[in-house]
């Protein structure tokens, strides 16, 4: 009797519920009726019924929906119990439509369970039907009260319209200042944790059509830096405005990294955010302006704008911040709370990261879409969109340029590469370093009469670049304000160039206009490691890899273009910091080893200090003790080796017999030049453990590939 006292009060109801129509449902198979009582017992049935899908269907917001599911219920355990009102039931349709025949009574007692299945199909295909219709299929959730019911004016929806229209404009307006254009856009993989209860589903679908199609209203998006999450969150902005006069709702997208508070000790709340958010808003255009100084906080109140925040891990406050740091754990509960809202029902909105410095548990949501990297097929998607890439060109890529391929599954280093080979005679840079200046420089000449015109030439403007990028890192952000570069620089000069900058699609300035960026935090960390190559005493400290600051990516690209001694320098402080720690789990070790897999990927002369030492320590992480994770990156690092390591360590791998880590083992086997006996009986009982049909498929992808390692790892 405790248990039941512990029970919450709706459950109380609803066991209640359950024993009141288990006895009525038992009673009346025993105890004759007549006509009127089944009628009163069917009513509180349906009655009871209702009331308990209502207490159990409480994320369901179509009341349509409550009431269908109910009559389905109730319609079939009344068919299922009820026999003396099945057999009305069927003397009432044999009287209307066979009033002459003679052994009625007969075929009603013979034929109950014919009459039973076809009264429940009739009700179901009925009620399928109408739920079809009448379900709410849009992402941003239909609310119960309609938009005119708040804002009580008979234009409302189409001033709504308009602002959807303003807004779309803004967007594109960012698409054109990032140089992206909708042709180029490939739909987005990734990974969806829900969590529900303590349970964690896991599956792969597209990205907008996860957030479009879940029950949750609020997501969370994880993504390396160029991954796509800007471009996939802009288009999602534009897809959920064409719903808006459906919903009511208003899906407002907007960049974290323009929010630069004043530098005090108090920590930021709800209302700073929103405060930004309204100047953000309200610098963009004049319809808007107008439309949300008036609705802004009433919209916001009733839950009806559907904010996508991009850049979490960019706001200016937090890049120098490490994983653990209260500050983040801070801005997570705070963002939260605002996408919760005043009295919305549910939370709702999108906020996006990178996967490292992202918002913590304080950021309480269900539904995690974390976006995987370009596949094969994508990247030859992305090339074949762009139109510069050969079918020979591809095939020298994956068998040759071992170093790119990682580098092409990042869409906006796919396009860098797209654009070096479309400028430089189909020919493949030999380091990332070289297609970024290759792009810049190209970029910049293609505007030589305004750099003319204002009295300067392009390695001017290129220099002038790198010193913003240098004074961005000081400052500690991916932004600056104007009037910081003037008092650095002259004024006409400077203004000058921000205009060429924003010209030539490579800067942008925020919507107030008083602060200027690179269109993408890449080309900051490109300029500042062109800062490092001319001034090797420039301050930079190697702290930043197993703390996976700021300054981690443009080490990166840094360690690719180096020379030899002080890539070396970097290759054995990773090291020696893995060695220190000498814990795989701990989230340094992580940061470090993704680091020496991402710098020295194309560079293997930079850790022949330590390659044996690495390579064992890379054997004994590949052991199903370990955690999936922890093996999946020590399969990652395989390609940092010598071929006579690799066979090993893959052969391992695939022994574990877990299907991601052998697809990881498998996507490593284009690094060898040749497979060992060992290896190629392992790729033999791989194939036996799948199904012939995944085999077929494989064989007919990868029919035309010339590679043998290609087809020594996919089609043995």
């Amino acid at each position: 009797m405790n248990i039941f006292y512990n029970f919450d009060r709706k459950y109380k109801i609803i066991l209640l519920n359950i024993i009141i129509i288990t006895v009525i449902s038992i009673l009346s198979l025993f105890l004759p009726m007549n006509q009127k009582q089944l009628i009163i017992i069917s009513i509180v049935i349906i009655v009871l019924l209702a009331i308990s899908i209502y207490l159990l269907s409480t994320k369901t917001k179509n009341t349509i929906r409550y009431f269908s599911l109910t009559i389905i219920l109730s319609t079939m355990l009344i068919v299922a119990t009820q026999k003396t009102f099945i057999e009305k039931f069927f003397d009432s349709l044999l009287t209307i439509y066979l009033p002459n025949y003679t052994n009625k009574q007969n075929l009603i007692e013979s034929s109950p369970f014919l009459t039973q299945i076809s009264i429940m199909l009739f009700v179901l295909i009925g009620l399928f039907i109408v739920n079809y219709f009448m379900r709410d299929n849009t992402a941003m959730g239909i609310s119960k009260k309609p938009i005119d019911e708040i804002v009580p004016e008979s234009s409302i929806k189409d001033q709504i319209q308009r602002v959807i229209s303003a807004l779309n404009d803004d967007l594109r307006s960012i698409d054109l200042k990032t140089n992206w254009s909708i042709r180029n856009f490939v739909p987005l993989d990734a990974e969806v944790e829900v969590t529900t209860g303590n349970r964690k589903h896991r599956k792969i679908t597209k990205l907008l059509h996860a957030i479009q199609k879940s029950d949750d209203r609020l997501f969370l998006v994880l993504g390396d830096p160029g991954s796509g999450k800007s471009v996939s969150l802009r288009k999602l902005a534009r897809e959920l405005g064409k719903e808006s006069n459906k919903t009511g709702k208003i899906p407002v997208y907007v960049n974290l990294k323009e929010w630069n508070l004043p530098k005090t000790n108090d920590k930021p709340t709800v209302g700073d955010i929103k405060n930004f958010v309204i100047e953000n808003i309200l610098n963009r255009d004049i319809v808007i302006t107008k439309f949300f100084k008036k609705y802004f906080d009433r919209l916001y109140e009733e839950g009806r704008l559907y904010f996508i925040f991009d850049s979490f891990d960019e706001i200016p406050m937090l890049l120098n911040e490490n994983e653990n740091s209260e500050l983040i754990q801070h801005y997570s509960e705070i963002f939260f709370k605002f996408l919760k809202g005043a009295r919305s029902e549910n939370s709702q909105g999108v906020l996006a990261s990178r996967i490292f410095r992202k918002p913590t548990k304080d950021f309480q949501v269900n539904t995690i879409l974390e976006l995987r990297p370009f596949d094969d097929e994508k990247i030859i998607q992305m090339f074949k969109n762009l139109g510069t890439f050969s079918e020979e060109l591809q095939i020298k890529l994956f068998k040759e340029r071992h170093d790119l391929v990682p580098v092409a599954r990042n869409p906006f280093t796919a396009q860098l590469i797209s654009d070096y080979v479309e400028k430089n005679s189909d020919n493949l840079p030999q380091n990332q370093a070289e297609m970024y200046k290759s792009y810049i420089i190209s970029t910049l000449e293609s505007c030589q009469d305004k750099i003319t015109k204002a009295n300067l030439s392009v390695d001017e403007i290129f220099q002038t670049c790198v010193k913003i990028a240098e004074l961005m890192f000081k400052e500690h952000g991916f932004e600056i304000s104007k009037s910081k570069l003037i008092e650095n620089f002259n004024r006409d000069r400077i203004e000058n160039t921000i205009n060429i900058l924003m010209f030539a699609r490579l800067g942008r300035v925020g919507n107030d206009e008083s602060n200027f960026s690179f269109v993408h935090r890449r080309f900051a960390e490109y300029f500042i490691v062109e800062k490092m190559i001319a001034d090797e005493n420039i301050n930079v400290d190697y702290k930043s890899i197993p703390e996976d600051s700021k300054w981690r990516d443009a080490l990166v690209l840094y360690c690719e273009v180096a020379s030899e001694k002080k890539a070396k320098e970097i290759a054995n402080f990773c090291w020696k910091t893995i060695q220190i720690i000498n814990n795989p789990k701990d989230l340094r070790v992580i940061h470090t080893i993704r680091f020496l897999c991402d710098a020295f990927k194309g560079r293997h002369e930079c850790i022949l200090d330590f390659e044996e030492e690495l390579a064992n320590y890379i054997y004994h992480q590949i052991d199903n003790k370990n955690s999936t994770i922890q093996i999946k990156l020590a399969v990652e690092s395989v390609g940092l080796l010598d071929f006579k390591y690799m066979n090993r360590l893959i052969t391992k791998a695939l022994r574990l017999n877990n299907y991601w880590i052998s697809d990881t083992a498998l996507k490593s086997c284009r690094h060898l030049h040749n497979i060992s006996p060992s290896l190629i009986t392992e790729l033999k009982k791989h194939r036996s453990r799948h199904n012939e049909e995944y085999y077929y498929k494989i064989r007919k992808k990868f029919n035309k590939e010339k590679d043998p390692i290609k087809r020594a790892t996919y089609l043995l």
